[in-house]
């Protein structure tokens, strides 16, 4: 049994969506923001879903208040503004999924199915906290990924904008907590990458995902190998988490 929370101030939604989930999974319902916050504080949840428009925050603030509380809690956006580059934006700040009203229940009951599985398929999702635990696994000639990284390299004294650097690698070695990317040798400065933030760009046979990583090691490899960057995943989108998580499944079965 799941734990479901659902936050909208329309009481037939709520019924609804009580009525779907009840009794399969522990469902708990909330009118307001600041109702669906005392839950979030006192209770763990494996999915939560809110409407956009609430009465007193809205569904925005309250997707980034639970990211803060329950990082890796998926949160399941509902909206009547039915608007493609919208509801990208939303699952680009976090947001696992995007519904618009009026839905169809067997598409807010996979869209949760998918959450919940999002969840199962990790048993430690806290990135930093597994990092020397996790299995990595060596990426085969034939199932490796393609990667950019973005830099942001420090300003100089006379420049007003941060200059963006993109460069071209590949990934050597994976985990549900880390990479090791191969970069050309010379395409980047030593203090340009080590404690840096950059986003990757992979390409998985199921679907590209970006990834936001920290650079915490660099190692020069041989002219012909390149160099090697260590770096620690920080962040990536709920949906992308699903396909990286699908993936690593994969390549362990495959290593078994």
């Amino acid at each position: 049994m799941s734990a479901i929370l659902v936050v909208d101030d329309e009481e037939p939604i709520r019924d609804m969506l009580r009525e779907l989930f009840t009794p399969q999974h522990d469902l708990r319902v909330a009118a307001t923001a600041k109702d669906a916050l005392a839950y979030l504080e006192t209770m763990l949840f494996d999915v939560v879903l809110t409407d956009i428009s609430l009465p007193d925050r809205s569904g925005v603030e309250l997707l980034g208040l639970s990211q803060q509380l329950q990082p890796h809690t998926p949160v399941i956006i509902i909206s009547g503004i039915n608007d493609a580059e919208y509801a990208r934006g939303l699952l680009q700040m976090g947001a696992f999924g995007y519904l618009t009203k009026p839905f169809h229940l067997a598409d807010v009951e996979g869209t949760v199915e998918r959450a919940i599985e999002s969840v199962r398929f990790s048993t430690r999702a806290v990135f930093p906290d597994n990092r020397r635990t996790a299995p990595r696994y060596q990426i085969e000639v034939e199932a490796r990924m393609s990667s950019v990284l973005v830099f942001n390299k420090k300003p100089d004294d006379d420049d007003e904008e941060e200059e963006m650097l993109m460069v071209a690698g590949y990934t050597h070695d994976i985990s549900e907590s880390g990479l090791g990317i191969i970069v050309p040798e010379g395409s980047l400065e030593e203090d340009v990458v080590l404690g840096s933030t950059f986003h990757v760009v992979l390409g998985l046979s199921m679907g590209s995902l970006s990834i936001e990583a920290t650079a915490v090691r660099y190692q020069s490899l041989t002219p012909e190998k390149g160099c090697l960057i260590g770096a620690r995943i920080t962040n990536m989108s709920g949906r992308d988490r699903v396909l990286f998580l699908q993936y690593l499944h994969m390549l362990g079965s495959k290593s078994e």
